[in-house]
């Protein structure tokens, strides 16, 4: 397959990537406003970014998308319909401008989350403990990596499963 480690930087929002299934994407910056459509489903991290993601929307169809390093600025709509993000680093996940994320699949933050945006779970999701000012609507599995889940002021509508396998577990919506 292709890897790519150059630049991306393109401010049309009619714009559009497409990752072939064999492909890996490294870029070494990415600002990009249109939309990145990712169908890799090369084993080992198909799709890796800087630490900010400011452009306008990410479609996951069956790859792995991960973010490694630092704080992970979200200002985009992220849709993970059938495939793995991996946001493997312990600074924040921070949703900005009231954005979304879908979580069909698999999805791992071991983060903080963050922000003010809207969060919808119908796969597996695992995250620390807080998250943020978020509107989370759960008709998935979320599972708490920490000993407590708090929720500051989002709406929270759960229709399925928040878990721990840590004793003690506490859930807090202020």
């Amino acid at each position: 397959g292709i890897n790519f480690t150059g630049s991306v930087t393109c401010n049309d929002t009619t714009s559009a990537i497409a990752i072939a299934p064999t492909a890996t994407f490294h870029p070494s910056t990415f600002s990009f406003k249109g939309i990145l459509r990712n169908y890799s489903t090369v084993a080992n991290d198909s799709i890796t970014f800087p630490n900010v993601i400011d452009w306008g929307r990410i479609e996951n169809y069956g790859g792995k998308i991960s973010i490694k390093t630092g704080s992970f600025n979200i200002s985009c709509v992220f849709l993970n319909f059938s495939g793995t993000f991996n946001f493997w680093d312990t600074g924040n996940f921070n949703i900005y401008k009231r954005l979304s994320i879908y979580n069909g699949g698999l999805m791992k933050i071991a983060a903080e989350v963050q922000g003010d945006g809207c969060i919808r779970n119908d796969g597996w999701m695992t995250m620390r403990s807080y998250v943020g000012k978020n509107n989370f609507y759960n008709d998935g599995k979320g599972e708490i990596t920490g000993t407590s889940l708090h929720f500051n002021g989002g709406t929270v509508i759960n229709n399925c499963a928040f878990f721990s396998n840590a004793n003690n577990t506490s859930f807090q919506n202020n």
